[in-house]
């Protein structure tokens, strides 16, 4: 009866070896993780404060911005964001990007999701107008665009050439 006594102490003590040493690998795994996610929120807070800096010099209507939920690819059955942009500077700059904030509404005016999204590489004429589509891929197959209705986007920030 001792026999099997020590015997299951040992079994335990083996356990609570194991235990500690996988709870350790998990608390190197958690500060890896945390350090990567601070470096991700310094990265996207230097990116965000570099994209909402102040804008050159602009007047809001040398731009006009639209978007309508559409589909974007003939190869995908989702829908995605069809962007409309158009320069209207009458000093004669080429738009180069651009940087929007845009809220997906259902039927009932409810916000699906909101983003900011930068369009860059334009290269638009005075006058001209061009579309950019963007489609959204979602990891579980799932589309964000289902019950969407409409869009609303906002023209924070204007590059020019």
């Amino acid at each position: 009866m001792i026999e099997k006594i020590r015997e299951k102490m040992d079994q335990l003590e083996k356990l609570a070896g194991l235990m500690e040493r996988k709870e350790q690998v998990i608390d190197e795994k958690l500060r890896q993780i945390n350090e990567r996610q601070d470096t991700l929120d310094k990265m996207l807070s230097r990116i965000e404060s570099e994209l909402l800096a102040p804008a050159t010099e602009q007047h809001p209507q040398d731009v006009f911005v639209a978007a309508e939920i559409a589909e974007v690819n003939p190869f995908n059955p989702h829908k995605g964001i069809v962007y409309i942009i158009t320069n209207k500077n009458e000093d004669g700059r080429k738009l180069d990007s651009i940087l929007v904030s845009c809220r997906i509404l259902d039927k009932d005016g409810n916000a699906i999701t909101k983003s900011k999204v930068v369009i860059e590489g334009i290269s638009l004429e005075t006058n001209k107008t061009i579309r950019k589509p963007f489609s959204i891929n979602e990891n579980d197959d799932h589309n964000l665009f289902e019950n969407a209705e409409s869009i609303e986007v906002e023209l924070l920030k204007v590059k020019w050439e």
